[in-house]
């Protein structure tokens, strides 16, 4: 019943080019290992035991023993971070880690930030506070929806009332099992804080949101096919996914459109994209827009007339990254003119760049260790003397761009959200009956309310069903005419992009 289209990309871009954080750190991971050892005591020399050893973001760890000895393999030229942790103990990190066999480290005891805390109990309930922290820890995507914090109790929560800031704390590591993509994370919370507008926990109505630790990974999949496909598929909508295609100027044979301004715009006009170890990043310009100034002369009897506008003023705008597949829109706010890539997409400085929108709102459920290493992307066949994909091409953007198909797809996102599901059945009698059972898991009222939706939802989708059949039908026919290359990129609204701002 649903769009499944598999050459939308070349539609979009066609037809678009006419109009023309989580904190993670990059370092690369190379083949060839070394070693890293050394002991770790306390101010008073003495060795500590079981003090966990890792490489941040990775599956690379260790603990030390019984004499304060760890030894642990890393690949050469890595510069990713080494972490101590232990309870009791503040963190110590190695910046630039090499290879030695003696190196000696010292913890130092951690100080108490509760014991200096006057915690006002009847602020909020400690439910309350879990529901926050989970909403911006864990997220509240798919994947979030199959984790959970399992050691909820070593969390400690403070809201202060008079900046309307809500904090977060662990003495220990917060332990998180991640079954859709099978992983064991435990994550070591140095900063947690969000921001409100006002006194309140309702996250949408927070201005501002960050946290801060270190990461150590434990893959639990065993070689789980639907575990590792999960896992390609929370990368391939990712900002590595994007930077990656970016870098390696392969955003026409992805999923991914580059947007400013409303309008698809090519990358070699903004950067400058050079490869040495990695991929050298650099802002040539910024997208911006043109605002009307308001002077006296553009009001007539107190009304604002844009005719009369004679001035205007720059204004810097985000880049937003569109997922055709996913229809989500992210928006990028670069904080320096050059930033430092890997061919997987991580950066070398995530405070390099800020993220808004769907890359902004990816948590620890749809967090990677650096040392995923995603599948490539198959190159999609050039068909632009193929007179048959041509003649589909123009057809599909005529109906994409249809005022029809823009009401009918407006509507659809509306109903399924309201929903939650990802698909309804066209057949009433079918609906009703899964409404009955199903009531409560929606957002409606209630059943009337649902079912006027969904007449209203039908009644737009008749309007365009038997001609998205028929593109649907000569789709499928270039599909099997051009062989398994061509695969299914996008299931979006098509040139709906052409809205975004």
């Amino acid at each position: 019943m649903f769009p499944n289209f598999c050459l939308t990309y070349m539609v979009l871009k066609r037809f678009c080019m006419k109009g023309l954080f989580f904190l993670l750190v990059l370092f690369s991971f190379s083949v060839n290992a070394q070693t890293i050892s050394g002991t770790v005591t306390d101010e008073k020399g003495t060795p500590l035991e079981y003090v966990s050893v890792f490489f941040d973001n990775s599956t690379t760890e260790t603990q030390t023993d019984e004499n304060g000895h760890f030894s642990l393999s890393i690949p050469e030229n890595n510069r990713n971070l080494l972490v101590f942790s232990t309870f009791g103990y503040q963190y110590y990190v190695v910046d630039n880690p090499k290879r030695q066999q003696n190196l000696k480290i010292t913890l130092q005891l951690e100080d108490n930030e509760l014991e200096e805390l006057v915690i006002d109990q009847t602020v909020f309930s400690r439910k309350e506070f879990l529901r926050a922290f989970r909403h911006f820890f864990i997220g509240n995507t798919p994947n979030a929806k199959r984790t959970k914090i399992v050691n909820e109790e070593v969390l400690s929560f403070y809201f202060d009332k008079s900046s309307n800031t809500f904090y977060a704390y662990a003495d220990e590591p917060i332990e998180v099992e991640n079954k859709k993509l099978g992983y064991e994370i435990l994550f070591h919370l140095d900063v947690f804080e969000v921001r409100y507008r006002r006194f309140t926990l309702d996250p949408n109505s927070y201005s501002s949101s960050h946290f801060f630790g270190y990461t150590q990974y434990r893959d639990k999949a065993n070689g789980n096919k639907k575990s590792l496909k999960n896992r390609q598929k929370t990368y391939d909508d990712s900002s590595m996914a994007f930077f990656s295609d970016l870098v390696q100027s392969n955003l026409e044979n992805s999923n991914y459109v580059l947007v400013a301004n409303g309008l698809g715009i090519n990358p070699e006009e903004y950067f400058d994209i050079k490869k040495d170890n990695n991929y050298q990043l650099t802002l040539k310009k910024i997208p911006t827009r043109k605002n009307p100034v308001y002077t006296e002369k553009a009001v007539v009897n107190g009304v604002f007339n844009p005719n009369l506008v004679t001035e205007y003023e720059e204004v810097e705008v985000p880049f937003v990254v569109y997922n055709k597949e996913t229809e989500e829109q992210s928006q990028l706010y670069f904080q320096q003119q050059t930033i430092n890539i890997d061919a997987n997409g991580n950066l070398q400085n995530p405070q390099a760049v800020f993220f808004s929108g769907y890359f902004g709102d990816l948590k620890v459920a749809d967090m990677l260790p650096l040392d995923y290493q995603p599948k490539k992307k198959p190159k999609k066949q050039n068909l632009d003397n193929d007179t048959s994909y041509l003649a589909f091409e123009q057809e599909a953007i005529d109906f994409y761009t249809s005022k029809e198909y823009r009401t009918y797809s407006k509507i659809n996102r509306q109903f399924l959200d309201l929903l939650n599901t990802a698909e309804v059945s066209e057949s009433q009698q079918q609906f009703e009956h899964w409404l009955e059972q199903n009531i409560t898991q929606t957002d409606f009222e209630n059943e009337t309310n649902a079912l006027d939706f969904y007449q209203k939802w039908y009644d737009t989708f008749q309007k365009i069903k038997m001609q998205q059949e028929g593109i649907q039908y000569r789709e499928n026919l270039l599909i099997e005419k051009n062989g398994s290359l061509i695969k299914c990129l996008s299931s979006c609204n098509s040139c709906k992009i052409l809205k975004i701002s």
